[in-house]
C-alpha cells in the first residue's frame, strides 16, 4: 500500500466512515457502494488500519455510526437523502393567469415533493406587478419567493448569494423539465460524475460554484454571456454531459 504523503488536495479518507468495510485491519469495501466507482482514488495506511482515500470529497462520509443504524442495518437511504443535490430554481413568466398558475403549481408541487422541498429553493419571476396577486398565492401554496424583474440581471444577485449547489430556469416552454434535478442528482451522487452543467431537452442545471467564479474571474455580470463562458468552458474540460 501507499504511504498518504502526497501533495496537499481535497481528499477523503475512509479510515473511519460508517461505509467503510474491513476485513481484519484492510479495507476491502464500501456499503454505499461507492468506492469502487471511484478511479482517482489509492490505498493508504497507519498504524491501525488499510484504507482507501479518495482524491475528492465525499459527501456520504459519516462518523456518527448510531445515528444511521436502522434496526442494527446501516441506514445508506438516510445518507442519499441528506446528500441531495440542492437547486435553486427560478420560474420565469412573462404573464401569469390563474390556470397558468395552478397547471404550474400543480406540475412543481409534485416533482419537488418527491424529491425533498429542504432541497429546492423556488423563485417566483413575473413582469407584471399586476399579477401579484396570483403570484403570492403561488408563493404560499409553494413555500416560494417572489420577484418583479424587467431584465436577468437579479439573477446574478441571487446566484452569487445561495449557497445552493445549483440552479435551474423554468418558462412556459419547459415547466414539466423540472424533473431534471433528479438526473443531475443521480449523475453527480450515484454515477459519481464530476459535472458542472447538465442538459436535459430544453432545460439545463448550471452549478453556482462554476458560474461564481466565472464571473469573478470574467468581471462580468450579464448572466447569458457568463453562461456562455461556463458552457464553453464545461464542455472543454469535459464537465458537461446530456442527460438521457
Amino acid at each position: 500500500m501507499k504511504s498518504t504523503q502526497k501533495d496537499n488536495i481535497v481528499r477523503t479518507s475512509c479510515k473511519n466512515c460508517i461505509f467503510a468495510v474491513y476485513e481484519d485491519k484492510k479495507q476491502i469495501d464500501c456499503q454505499a457502494k461507492r468506492v469502487h466507482k471511484i478511479e482517482d482514488k489509492f490505498e493508504a495506511y497507519d498504524d491501525e488500519k488499510e484504507f482507501y482515500v479518495l482524491e475528492r470529497l465525499c459527501n456520504y462520509y459519516r462518523e456518527d455510526k448510531e445515528k444511521y443504524l436502522k434496526y442494527g442495518i446501516m441506514n445508506t437511504q438516510l445518507v442519499r437523502d441528506e446528500a441531495k443535490v440542492n437547486f435553486v430554481i427560478f420560474c420565469l413568466f412573462d404573464k401569469i393567469d390563474e390556470e397558468k398558475a395552478k397547471n404550474f403549481e400543480n406540475t412543481i408541487s409534485t416533482i419537488v415533493s418527491k424529491y425533498g422541498k429542504n432541497k429546492v429553493e423556488i423563485h417566483i419571476c413575473h413582469k407584471d406587478f399586476k399579477e401579484r396577486n396570483i403570484v403570492q398565492k403561488l408563493v404560499s401554496s409553494l413555500d416560494a419567493r417572489a420577484t418583479c424583474y424587467f431584465d436577468k440581471k437579479f439573477l446574478q444577485k441571487i446566484i452569487m448569494k445561495t449557497k445552493k449547489s445549483f440552479h435551474v430556469i423554468l418558462d412556459e416552454s419547459n415547466f414539466d423539465k423540472i424533473s431534471i434535478i433528479f438526473d443531475v442528482n443521480s449523475l453527480i451522487n450515484e454515477d459519481m460524475k464530476k459535472l458542472t452543467v447538465i442538459k436535459k431537452d430544453n432545460a439545463i442545471a448550471v452549478s453556482n460554484l462554476a458560474y461564481k467564479i466565472t464571473a469573478i474571474n470574467k468581471e462580468c455580470n450579464n448572466y447569458e454571456q457568463i453562461i456562455e463562458y461556463v458552457m464553453k468552458e464545461s464542455k472543454k474540460r469535459d464537465l458537461y454531459q446530456e442527460a438521457v
